[in-house]
Parts: C-alpha cells; structure tokens; sequence
C-alpha cells in the first residue's frame, strides 16, 4: 500500500475550485486505484462517493471490487466455555454482486468455525481403529470411514473436547450400495437417535458436506478407545448393503453455522449458546487501499446472553469513498 498524490482538474462533478485544480492525497494499493478513488469522490454519483445509496442491491459490480469485508463473532470471556473471537473475511471481485459478497462472508465464516476433530474412531465390532490424525489433514481418501467389509452394526466415531452442532467431512470416495447410516449420541447411559440432516447422506455425497443438529441437553462426554473424554457422535450402519465402503479425506466439527439469504441481504449466525453471554455479530468494509474500515458500513448486533441466539445484519454495498486522506 502506498500514498499517492492525484490531481483532478476543476469542474469534474460539477465541483469547481479556486485555483483550478484539486489535489487529493490517497492510500491506495495503486496510482489507478487512486485515481478511479479520485474521479469517484468528485463525480458525487459512485458507490465508492460520500453519496450514499439508497438500493443496495442495484450498484454495479465494480463497486465491490477490491473492498475486503471482515466479519467477527464474539463471545464473553467471563462466561464459561465462551468460543474465542471468531473472525473471516471476503475481498471483493469485479464479478460480485452483494449477493455473493454475502454469500462468499457466510462461506468464510462457516470454515473459521471448524476445528480439527479430537478424535475420528471407527468400529469394526467392537474392534477399534484410530483415525483421527488422518482426519486432521488433507490426504485424500485416508481415513476409512468403515472397514472394508462393512456390518450392520459398524460405525465411524467423531469427538470434540466440547458440545458441538456440525460436523463437516470431505468425503472423497463416496459409498455405494443401499445401505443406510443412524446417527446417535451417548446420554451417559445409552446410545441415542441424534436428530440430524445429514448432507453427508449416509457419505454417499462427495465433497465437504454437514451434518447439523442441535446439541441434545443431555449430551455426555464419554470415552471411546482409550480417547477423551470427549462429546461424542456415531453413524452406526443400520441395514444394507456396501458395494463401495466411503473415503474421506478430512473431518471437522463446529461450534456454529452461518447463511446469507440474497431476499434481504442478510447475513445470519447461529451460535451455539448454550452456557454462553453475550454474543456480537460484527460486519466491517475497508476500501482498496484503505487502512479503516467505511463507518457507514459498520454493522454491530448484541444478543443479551439469549440462549441459541440468531444474530443478523443486514449487508450494504460500498457507499463511501475510500481512504481519502488530504483534500487541497
């Protein structure tokens, strides 16, 4: 990033000055950044201009170009088992619209909420492989969900060292065959039916796909294989048959979602609040070249400790000029 002088003639915009001539100082990452920044500022009808418009949905594509928008979620750290500051961030490309501005921030969102799982276990009755280091990195196909000779009864294990509500696995051999997987959970008595959509469906999906639930209230850590205590979920072959046992390459389990709905522009994070404080939701947009954020498009929203909160804000286009940072 660098500082440029620009020179605007007089009159551009409509704006004409004393001595003919305006002189702008501008952070920019380039001298056609800062110059486009310039005409901007003085032309007084762009979406990087101190006008301010009124239909975010209808600025030209140009406008996200090069704004990176940060996104933070953050918890209280007085409270117990509050998440650490969760941040992600999206810069804008000379295709995107809001909608995909939005949806690129909800993308990024959802994979700074992963977290290595604790423990990737599976179960050939009751014969107990351990593949969680393979589930930690991005080796394709390492991590054999079933064994080879899969059994009614069979399962695949994953653990985190706390409650959790998606689970995300990159499958890269997808299974074949009509059989079907259940999801449980331990209660600390019994193996119970998770209540699931499971994207994965039974991973005969390939790619990164989720599992979410809501964490059930009588969820209990457990230990599997000599590894844990740890929360637990198991998909457990149930009926069927395997013509190809499924492959996966990397797991993850989350403590959050996020989406982006395209019909009101907003952005929306689920946190997992249960024993939680306050949650915030933070959206920023910094313009090309710029150090600080655009205050106009500052948006902050505090859930007030409500447990499960949905916290949302709302997404404007950029509608501020860029770091202009001396005007003569």
């Amino acid at each position: 990033m660098a500082v440029f002088l620009v020179e605007v003639p007089a009159g551009v915009g409509g704006r004409a000055n004393v001595n003919d001539v305006t002189l702008l100082l501008i952070e920019a990452d380039s001298a056609a950044i800062a110059r486009t920044m310039a005409a901007a500022q003085n032309a007084g009808d762009s979406g990087w201009s101190d006008a301010v418009a009124t239909d975010i949905t209808t600025l030209s594509a140009d406008d996200f170009e090069g704004f990176r928008y940060e996104v933070v979620i953050g918890g209280d750290p007085t409270v117990d088992g509050s998440p650490d500051m969760i941040s992600a961030s999206y810069t804008g490309v000379d295709s995107d619209t809001v909608d995909l501005v939005g949806a690129g921030l909800a993308a990024a969102l959802l994979a700074a909420w992963r977290s290595d799982p604790k423990a990737v276990i599976q179960d050939d009755g009751g014969v107990f492989t351990d593949f969680t280091a393979e589930a930690s990195e991005a080796t394709e196909d390492d991590v054999e969900l079933y064994p080879a000779v899969p059994a009614s009864g069979d399962a695949v294990y994953f653990g985190a060292s706390a409650v959790f509500n998606r689970l995300s696995v990159d499958v890269d051999t997808a299974g074949e065959g009509t059989y079907t997987v259940a999801w449980e959970y331990w209660d600390g008595d019994t193996w119970e039916t998770l209540s699931v959509t499971d994207g994965t469906d039974s991973f005969k999906n390939a790619g990164v796909t989720d599992v979410t639930f809501t964490p059930p209230v009588d969820w209990a850590a457990s230990t599997i294989n000599s590894q844990g205590p740890f929360f637990y979920i198991r998909a457990v072959i149930d009926a069927g048959t395997t013509t190809t046992v499924p492959l996966a390459g990397r797991a993850w389990t989350a403590l959050g979602t996020s989406s982006y709905s395209s019909g009101d522009n907003t952005l929306t994070a689920a946190a997992l609040a249960d024993g939680f404080g306050d949650h915030t939701l933070s959206v920023k947009a910094f313009p090309p070249g710029g150090a600080e954020p655009v205050a106009s498009l500052i948006s902050t929203i505090v859930d007030g400790g409500v447990a499960a909160a949905v916290l949302t804000v709302v997404l404007a286009g950029p509608t501020a000029i860029p770091k202009v940072l001396a005007r003569k």
